[in-house]
């Protein structure tokens, strides 16, 4: 059971990013594309997608540390 609520927080987390770190996140981690491919595709530079993929990974860290802590 903890494991889907945790489940739906990431989700509804990556949801919410703005819509292209939202992109580069899922091109990242589910299409599991190096930053380079994502880099080529979306024609933006490789600091460009580590940027946004650490946005991501911020809040979606703090999303994580706010649902144990409600708990």
């Amino acid at each position: 059971l903890e494991l889907s609520e945790l489940k739906k927080v990431i989700e509804l987390t990556v949801s919410n990013l703005p819509e292209r770190c939202r992109i580069i996140f899922l091109m990242s981690r589910y299409d599991f594309l190096s930053h380079k491919e994502i880099s080529e595709k979306l024609s933006i530079s490789e600091k460009t997608i580590e940027n946004q993929i650490t946005t991501a990974l911020k809040r979606i860290r703090k999303a994580v540390v706010q649902y144990n802590l409600g708990r």
